[in-house]
């Protein structure tokens, strides 16, 4: 199935990819374009991503989401506490309604009653580029 860009770049993009499009999870004219409902479960599995600097990317983000204002992490935990995180963002998620608003480049991910397809974003986040990333100003 088809899945918009940016969520696609969250979960399957290389470092710099997942970095960018992280970042864009919490810039406000990118929420009001896309909306927010869709971010958390798409945005966890970058909470126990291999690069430190996605994880401090999403932790900043996550913080500009609805609900989220308070969320507290340390992006640079051990492996067991960035499972942990990760698994308590979706949990907050699903526990705050756990469904988005359909919208086109979302299908993949989400059902038409705005449920996750379970299994979705962990199949996707599997086949991420990998490939080491170094980044120049």
């Amino acid at each position: 199935g088809r899945v918009a860009a940016g969520a696609l770049w969250l979960v399957r993009g290389d470092a710099g990819q997942r970095a960018v499009a992280a970042w864009h999870t919490g810039w406000e004219p990118a929420q009001r374009v896309s909306g927010t409902d869709w971010m958390p479960p798409v945005l966890a599995p970058l909470l126990d991503d291999s690069y430190a600097a996605v994880r401090f990317i999403v932790n900043q983000s996550a913080r500009r989401l609805p609900g989220l204002s308070e969320w507290k992490n340390e992006f640079d935990g051990p492996p067991a506490q960035r499972k942990e995180s990760r698994g308590r963002m979706s949990e907050w998620w699903l526990k705050s309604g756990g469904r988005v608003t359909p919208r086109k480049g979302l299908e993949s991910l989400f059902d038409r009653e705005g449920k996750l397809r379970p299994g979705e974003v962990e199949k996707v986040w599997r086949t991420r580029d990998q490939h080491a990333v170094r980044v120049e100003e």
